[in-house]
């Protein structure tokens, strides 16, 4: 499967963006404040990515599951309304129309959060419905979000997606590490076109199918070294960095009467770059910061409750020690 993604990955990725070239789902230099590339470059990504993934399921149909299939076509969804974002624009609310809509077709295939079991009621279930829309939507708009250099958001993606495999590979969880086997190949050949300067971007198309994808995913990894009490925040360290980057930028905003979905310099990578660090060093800060988590996350796996919780709350502590640094400062 990994060497099929990498395969049919580097076969397609020219013809999508030549095709994107043609059909002109580019972006724009200077378009919006926060667009600092020079050259108009394709938004083709996210053809790339489903055409592989979709491949991928075609030819090993038999490797997956009913919940695996319901996350891939709930994430066809995703990529529709981002492509139309890519090639004529899209509101706020038609982006949550089409993510809430992906979100809801893969609850009816199975895949849910099952944080709540407590008193086996219906109140149980919508709480658990209500985190698994949280966390999809949430996760979805991070990725997309963080999206603001080239390479940042393939490269936190091959982060989470490698801690993601190891813990599945220990959970012997063989779905869930088949399709993350699949999605490393694709994203390490999207990876080498979006090094700076970037031969292509994502897009919406791109990068909102990636955080869906690995959002749904998550939710099926169940590890079962410890209880849950010892493994509930896992996933929440394995895609670490992008949470926080969007609670930066979410308060932020808010705190200066700024619509929360309007683009500005303001995210992590910026903020770094503004206190001096060159564009590539704070993009590997970044992945450092996201690995560095990630083998926190799977080293609690193997502890008691309480030393697996205090290390969550430590994590949580230097996160908002980070968050206050930063935000001290407005990049530029």
């Amino acid at each position: 499967m990994f060497f099929t993604a990498v395969i049919v990955t580097a076969l397609v990725a020219k013809p999508f963006i030549n095709l994107a070239h043609r059909l002109k789902i580019i972006d724009v230099p200077g378009s919006s404040a926060h667009k600092k590339h020079k050259t108009p470059t394709p938004k083709a990504g996210g053809m790339i990515l489903v055409t592989a993934l979709f491949f991928v399921w075609i030819v090993f149909g038999w490797a997956y599951s009913q919940e695996v299939q319901g996350i891939l076509m709930s994430a066809l969804i995703v990529f529709v309304f981002g492509l139309v974002d890519d090639i004529r624009g899209m509101n706020v609310f038609g982006k949550f129309a089409g993510q809430l809509l992906a979100v809801v077709v893969m609850i009816y295939f199975g895949v849910r959060v099952s944080a709540f079991s407590l008193a086996g009621t219906e109140v149980d279930e919508i709480l658990n419905l209500a985190i698994t829309v949280f966390w999809v939507v949430g996760i979805t708009n991070a990725i997309n979000l963080v999206d603001s250099a080239d390479s940042l958001a393939i490269s936190l993606t091959l982060v989470t997606l490698i801690f993601l495999l190891l813990g599945s590979i220990i959970a012997g969880q063989e779905q869930l590490s088949f399709q993350a086997t699949a999605l490393l190949g694709t994203c390490l050949v999207l990876i080498y076109f979006n090094l700076a300067p970037a031969r292509l971007f994502l897009g919406d198309s791109g990068t909102q199918t990636i955080g869906f994808l690995l959002a749904s995913l998550s939710i099926l990894y169940n590890p079962v070294v410890q209880p849950q009490a010892s493994s509930w925040f896992v996933p929440i360290t394995f895609l670490a960095v992008p949470i926080f980057d969007v609670c930066l930028v979410f308060f932020s905003r808010l705190r200066r009467g700024i619509p929360f979905y309007q683009s500005d310099t303001n995210h992590t990578y910026h903020r770094l770059v503004a206190r001096g660090f060159p564009p590539s060093r704070a993009v590997w800060l970044m992945d450092l910061a996201g690995a560095t988590v990630g083998m926190l996350g799977l080293f609690a796996l193997y502890q008691d409750p309480l030393v697996a919780n205090a290390i969550f709350a430590g994590l949580l502590i230097i996160g908002l020690f980070a968050f206050f640094v930063l935000e001290k400062e407005r990049a530029l």
